[in-house]
């Protein structure tokens, strides 16, 4: 099972954990965890491209990433807020289409 930690500040990213492997498929050809993946990596990229954001994190290990936002710039928070919406979307989709294969839990602090 893939076990995402999704932590936010109100409704805006400041970071995520995930770990694990779905198993819904043959090693190397695992749909649930290849679309996790793509989730997670697009909205890396996206916020990568936001000027003045500082990010830290990475993959130290097969199964693993994290990612913590430790800067915003004010005049960005509305974009982050709505990349965070995106990930929040995209894996409420992903545990419809594949049930059981991942959790994601959802950490608010304001």
């Amino acid at each position: 099972m893939i076990r995402i930690q999704v932590r936010l500040r109100g409704a805006v990213l400041r970071g995520l954990e995930a770990s694990g492997h779905a198993h819904y498929g043959v090693s190397g050809n695992d749909m649930a965890c290849a679309s996790v993946s793509a989730v997670i990596r697009s909205v890396c990229m996206g916020l990568e491209t936001i000027p003045g954001i500082v990010l830290d994190g990475g993959a130290e290990q097969e199964g693993e990433i994290r990612l913590d936002v430790t800067r915003i710039p004010d005049n960005y928070q509305q974009e982050v807020c709505g990349i965070t919406r995106v990930l929040l979307l995209g894996l409420e989709g992903l545990q419809r289409d594949f049930p059981g294969s991942l959790t994601v839990e959802v950490v608010r602090t304001e």
